[in-house]
This record gives C-alpha cells, structure tokens and sequence, in this order.
C-alpha cells in the first residue's frame, strides 16, 4: 500500500523532474571545462574503432592506424579549441590553462554558459588529422548497405531511422562528463525534494532530516528553489550562481548509472525513505493485521538493496527475500467435559525481521558509503601522488583505482575491495619481488590512505583494505 501511493506520486513528479529539463538547466549555468590529451586520444580511437567495425559489417574492409595518430590528432584538436577561445569565441569563453603551460597535456577553460562549439571544433580537427592517414575519410556519409538505429515515431507510424554517417558515429564516442555533485541525476534529486515541499501530504517528509541528508549527499550542491508553487509548471527556477565542472572523456567512461549521484540510484533511495516515511506514519497499516506494514518494510528494503547491489559489485552473504503474506490460523480443539475454545500458539514474525533489519541497514549503508569513495578516490589519489610515493604525471594510475567490492570480516569488521593498474605499477609493491619494489612507491600504501581520508568523513569506525 504504502509503495503504491509512492508509486503515484514519483510518476506525478515526472514532468516536474524532467532530465532534460534538468539538463537544461545545467546548461545555462557557468562551465568550467577540461580537455586532457590523453582522455581525448582514448576517444578519438573509441570512435574510429566504431566507424571501422561498421564498415566491416557493411562489406568494407576496415582500415587501420598507428596509435600515435590519435594522440597527434587530440593535441591538434585541443589547439584548435585554444585558438578558437583566443578569437572567435572571446567574448564567452576565458582561457584558464593553455595547452603549452600545462605541458602539452591538457587545457582548462571557462564558459558563460554550456557552448557547443568548442566541442564541435575539437572533434573536427581531430577527424581532419586521422583522415589525412585514410583511403576513404571518416566524412558525412554512411556505408551503402549501412543500417540505422532503431525507429522513431511519427503521426503514429513506425519510421526506421536512417544510417548515422561516419561523422556523427565518430563524434558520439566524445562525451561531455559532468564532475562533482553538480551531474543531471543530483539535479533530478534536489528538484524532487522541491517538488515534496509544495505537496501539502509530504512538507513534513520533505522537512525531514532523513530525506535532507540524502539531499546532502546525493543531490545538486548548493542550489536554493524559488517559492512559485506546483500550478501546472514543469519548469523549476532557481539561482543561478553555479559552476559546472566538466571533462571531455570517451563515452565508455559515461554509462548510464556509472555515477554515484546518477538518478538511476538516486531514485531507489529516495524511494525507500518514502514508504518509510509512510510506514512510520501509520498510513500503511490496517487495524489488526501487521502484516501489511511488515509487507511494506520488507518490500521497500528489498527493493533498496537489489538496486543498489545491481549498480555495483558488493558480495553478500545473504540476499534479500520479499515477505509474503499468509493468513495466520487460529484452530480450536473440544473434550468430553464441555466445549474449551484452544488457541494455536504462532511465532510473529516481527522480531526476526526487526533483527534482520539491522544487518541489510548496515549492508545499504555500506554500499553506498563504497559508491561515495569510489565517486572520490581518483581525485583523492591524485591529489596525495609526490614525492617519495609514485608522482603523478599521465593520471592513468589515479584513474584507475576504483572500488569493487565490500565484504565482512569474522569480526564484523568492514573491508573495501580495491584494484589498480598492476601493469606497470603493481612492481613497486614491496611484495612484488622486482628491483622496483618500495616500501615508499608501493601503491596499496597510498591507495589505504586516500581510502581512509574519504572514509574519515563517515564516522566508519574500524575497517580493513584490500587489493584483488
């Protein structure tokens, strides 16, 4: 009951926290925007790689290239974006870091508002520099023979989409990838608590510190909604001293939930709070019959933990089980000496479920304790690189720490699963048995650190680290 009356409201809620409404509004905002050469590379052969595999499937045989050429055509692309700035683009955009101050690694730059055209420059240039390398150009055609993706609708009729070009299939795999906590999904959150506060059944829930802490965590920092009410509008205004932080990456590095405050995980959260909310309230239940409230609970937990074991590796011991209502029998039993009414003793369930509530509590709040880290660690990594540990120059060791699992000790202990890229740096862990091996370089002891520096913000007590 309680989970179908959130149920409603979140479906009423959806114009209002629209994700491309949501978008836009992040695009009006000031940018602050990054473009190494490493990360452009990578996205460069991602989409030439893309364009080749789809001429294979056409009849074409696949052309093929010399690594060093996307590196060449990123640098090229990303002094095509500095100089751009420098003329034509002026008047909106501000240079922060160069291409040749940095080293020939990356630039940084501002933007008034969310352009597209330094995006389009950069991929043009570096499509011009690969094509110089190429018998048949990656340019605005497709393949004879090539098929498009999927159908779009129109005056009801199914219309098979045409076949992208070489081009546009190129340009798809350079993505711009929202930083920080300022990404659509934790827009989408902060907008949905806005909207609760106008609904007269849920201010108080929307008052809540359960639901604000969530907000805290997972949502868009620092943005306050004007007071304008819920007449009809599916268009939310709200101040608009932001700074969006972005980074040109390849689209692999963007799926769908990949992020910690991606809405695909930000609504299964908000969710749960909900039907708590309602349970707790009294609303879910029925007079004489607990069931129904431990139905709800139950459900709710469930629901939490699957989304939120599905969006990342976490081990547990136990999976969840939704409860199942059943009548509870009362039977009676007659001697000789008169009729005497007997009733069959029953074990409630309430008491397992309330001992059991606690370990999937702690399990949940230990997922998403993981998922915060892990939104953190290769900033904090790098961030602690120098000087006697490794020191950072590429950033491809920082970007490849990551989270993986969490598990229980014997003692109850937490320990943090971790990985890193062991080729070339698991030689200096002093296990290794190389000439490289420090004590001083060994990567698990800096790892351990910037897990502990995040960590510290958690109030997690005693827990374990590990490399797999």
């Amino acid at each position: 009951m309680a989970e179908a009356q959130v149920s409603k409201l979140l479906k009423e809620m959806e114009d209002y926290i629209d994700k491309d409404i949501a978008r836009k509004k992040l695009d009006v905002q000031e940018q602050y925007v990054q473009m190494y050469v490493e990360d452009i590379a990578v996205a460069f052969e991602d989409g030439f790689k893309f364009v080749m595999n789809r001429r294979k499937k056409s009849g074409v045989n696949p052309e093929k290239i010399s690594k060093s050429i996307f590196t060449t055509a990123a640098k090229k692309g990303i002094q095509a974006v500095e100089n751009y700035i420098k003329t034509s683009g002026k008047k909106t955009h501000t240079l922060i870091t160069s291409l040749s101050k940095s080293g020939n690694r990356f630039i940084s730059f501002r933007q008034d508002s969310a352009v597209q055209a330094p995006f389009n420059t950069l991929k043009e240039a570096g499509r011009n520099h690969i094509n110089k390398f190429l018998k048949q150009e990656i340019g605005q055609t497709a393949p004879e023979g090539a098929e498009g993706s999927g159908y779009k609708i129109r005056k009801g009729e199914r219309i098979p989409r045409a076949a992208a070009s070489d081009q546009a299939i190129f340009g798809q795999q350079v993505q711009r990838l929202h930083l920080d906590k300022r990404s659509v999904g934790a827009l989408q959150l902060t907008m949905a608590a806005d909207f609760l506060s106008k609904v007269p059944d849920w201010k108080k829930f929307a008052a809540t510190d359960e639901l604000k802490s969530l907000v805290q965590v997972f949502g868009f920092a620092g943005v306050s909604f004007l007071d304008e009410g819920l007449d009809g509008t599916k268009n939310p205004s709200f101040n608009t001293n932001q700074r969006i932080s972005i980074k040109v990456k390849a689209n692999r590095f963007n799926p769908a939930g990949g992020a910690a405050t991606d809405w695909v995980k930000n609504l299964p959260r908000l969710q749960k709070l909900m039907v708590d909310f309602l349970v707790k309230r009294g609303i879910a239940d029925q007079e004489g019959s607990n069931s129904i409230r431990e139905d709800a609970v139950a459900h709710a937990r469930k629901q939490a933990l699957d989304k939120i074991t599905a969006s990342a590796k976490v081990r547990t011991n136990a999976k969840p089980k939704a409860v199942k209502r059943k009548k509870k029998n009362v039977s009676t039993s007659s001697t000789s000496k008169g009729v005497k009414a007997k009733r069959k003793k029953y074990t409630s369930k309430v008491r397992t479920e309330q001992r059991s509530s606690a370990g999937k509590s702690q399990k949940a709040s230990l997922y998403t304790v993981l998922a915060l880290i892990n939104d953190k660690l290769p900033e904090t990594v790098r961030k602690n690189m120098g000087a006697p540990r490794l020191e950072n120059q590429t950033g491809r060791f920082a970007n490849s720490v990551k989270m993986t699992d969490v598990i229980q000790t014997p003692q109850g202990f937490p320990s943090f699963g971790y990985s890193y890229r062991k080729d070339p740096y698991g030689v200096y862990e002093t296990s290794s048995g190389t000439s490289f091996a420090s004590s001083s370089r060994d990567p698990r002891n800096l790892i351990d650190a910037s897990i502990r520096e995040i960590a510290a913000g958690y109030a997690l007590g005693r827990f374990y680290t590990r490399r797999v």
